[in-house]
């Protein structure tokens, strides 16, 4: 249960601080005039990173990454 809760609460931590350093990020990208494609680029290395030194296991990001990129597209924003 404790592995649960340790994962779980890493993964929260991990979207926290990715949020918080895309808003930063998308705000300096755009009074830069960086074009949308080389930021969706830069905020997915970005991502992976921080998922990455929150997580520690490339494997755990990878299946993390999927699983949202699946849910995201099963829901068809609804």
């Amino acid at each position: 249960m404790s592995d649960i809760t340790h994962k779980s609460t890493a993964e929260l931590a991990a979207f926290q601080k990715v949020h918080e350093d895309l808003l930063r990020c998308f705000d300096t990208w755009e009074t830069a005039g960086i074009p949308p494609n080389l930021a969706l680029w830069a905020s997915v290395s970005l991502i992976t990173n921080t998922l990455r030194n929150a997580m520690g296991d490339p494997g755990a990001v990878a299946d993390f990454m999927l699983s949202a990129m699946k849910t995201a597209l099963d829901d068809k924003g609804e």
